[in-house]
């Protein structure tokens, strides 16, 4: 903590129940009183704790789906806010349940996955609906998914080794999608949609 400065900015709960099905279970987990909400509200204790002592500026989620986030919002040990909410976000799996009920509270969130990853090989990227709207802004494909998400009030979290790369992934602020962009892109969704990364968190107990 203290090569950190003293103070983390955002903590988070990352998976709601364990990522493996198959590992060996909490103990808060276990027995006749345990159960994955016990786990999580008790790592959400111990979160707060944290930050009353200064430790952690914020608290958050990752991967919670729609249930799991009404949970913790309608936990009487929760005190502090749930700030952000780090979850997969593309055109394929644009998420509206979650993303709704994340508006509704205030809740910021976090994509991951914006322009489908390497899981895909760049497929996302060759989508014609997200070429064609590319050619005609003068972007390439990955800043009009970032545009997307950001368009939205969505915080983005992009990578690259390279530095145009660098250089172009700011690039989403000086432009915007048109009505029809966007339109055009939350299509996408409606008719094909598909998870990249598994396990789905929906399924998580």
């Amino acid at each position: 903590l203290s090569e950190l400065g003293g103070q983390i900015d955002l903590l988070l709960i990352h998976w709601p129940s364990n990522f493996d099905p198959n590992a060996p279970l909490p103990r808060c987990a276990s027995g006749s009183e345990g159960s994955w909400t016990r786990c999580r509200l008790e790592t959400w204790r111990a979160m707060e704790e944290f930050c009353n002592a200064g430790k952690v500026r914020s608290l958050g989620v990752s991967n919670f789906a729609k249930h799991h986030l009404i949970e913790l919002l309608e936990a009487p040990e929760r005190k502090l806010k749930v700030a952000v909410n780090e979850i997969e976000f593309h055109p394929y799996w644009p998420q509206p349940d979650v993303m709704g009920l994340c508006r509704q509270h205030n809740i910021k969130v976090i994509a991951y996955g914006s322009t489908g990853g390497s899981l895909m090989g760049g497929a996302m990227l060759r989508v014609p609906a997200i070429t064609t709207i590319a050619k005609r802004r003068q972007k390439s494909p990955a800043q009009v998914l970032f545009k997307w998400a950001v368009q939205q009030d969505v915080i983005i979290i992009p990578s690259s080794s390279s530095e145009a790369h660098m250089a172009e992934n700011m690039d989403v602020l000086s432009w915007e999608l048109t009505k029809e962009d966007m339109q055009a892109l939350n299509a996408i969704g409606k008719t094909d949609r598909m998870r990249v990364y598994m396990p789905d968190p929906n399924e998580a107990p």
